[in-house]
């Protein structure tokens, strides 16, 4: 469960928000700031073990790769 919302999440700040315009004029790269903040409260809140966290990133970057190799053919 949580992999896929962190190949979701990935796939959105990595492909998604950078096409829009008025988000790449900031000083700010916003989509950075955005993942880790929402990945870091994630994993604050959650109470599974180590293991299972890194577990998830490894399973969300795995999605993520899925997700671009199929919307990006």
């Amino acid at each position: 469960m949580y992999s896929i919302i962190i190949g979701f999440l990935l796939y959105l700040t990595t492909v998604i928000i950078p096409e829009f315009k008025f988000l790449n004029s900031l000083p700010i790269d916003l989509s950075k700031w955005l993942f880790l903040l929402v990945i870091s409260s994630l994993f604050f809140i959650i109470n599974i073990k180590w293991w299972g966290k890194i577990l998830s990133l490894i399973l969300g970057l795995g999605i993520y790769v899925g997700l671009v190799s199929m919307l990006n053919s």
